[in-house]
């Protein structure tokens, strides 16, 4: 476990200390996402080093009982910086698409935060071009456990949405 950085101890509203995990995605054996993965230590300890080691993190959180109730997301460009490139096989200030969710229990309190940063395939969607795309989604309480309803922010209530879709 380690202090927080800066931005991380900012979306978890503590300096209390965090677990980091990193993880390289590859598709077709080339690194594609660096994955970087904060856990609160009272979520790493309630969770367990081998069910992290084994598990998808957002999987070994719920089987450790905790409920992600919430999740906020984001989605940006940012350069690549000097362990992002090296690892990715990239140039340093290389286009990255940036992804964070920030996953928080029924009262709100954070239980882990993810940031990828993922080489480019292509264009992202068509349309109007955007430097951030936020979103958050809630779970609704129906009969299967993993329906999320989409709450609008101010930036997407222009944008059609409908409650119930999963996220």
């Amino acid at each position: 476990s380690i202090e927080p950085p800066a931005h991380v101890a900012a979306r978890f509203g503590s300096t209390d200390k965090v677990l980091v995990i990193q993880r390289l995605r590859h598709i077709r054996g080339e690194p594609f996402t660096l994955l970087t993965i904060y856990l609160p230590d009272r979520v790493a300890r309630k969770v367990g080093r081998k069910a992290l080691e084994k598990l998808p993190a957002v999987m070994a959180i719920e089987q450790a009982g905790l409920y992600l109730a919430r999740t906020e997301q984001s989605i940006s460009a940012q350069a690549a910086d000097e362990q992002a490139a090296s690892a990715l096989g990239l140039p340093i200030g290389a286009p990255l698409i940036f992804m964070t969710s920030l996953f928080s229990d029924r009262d709100d309190q954070p239980l882990a935060l993810l940031e990828g940063q993922c080489r480019r395939r292509g264009e992202l969607g068509g349309g109007r071009p955007r430097r951030e795309r936020r979103h958050d989604c809630s779970r609704v309480h129906l009969a299967a456990p993993r329906h999320h309803a989409r709450i609008p922010r101010t930036d997407d209530a222009d944008r059609p949405h409908a409650g119930g879709l999963s996220h």
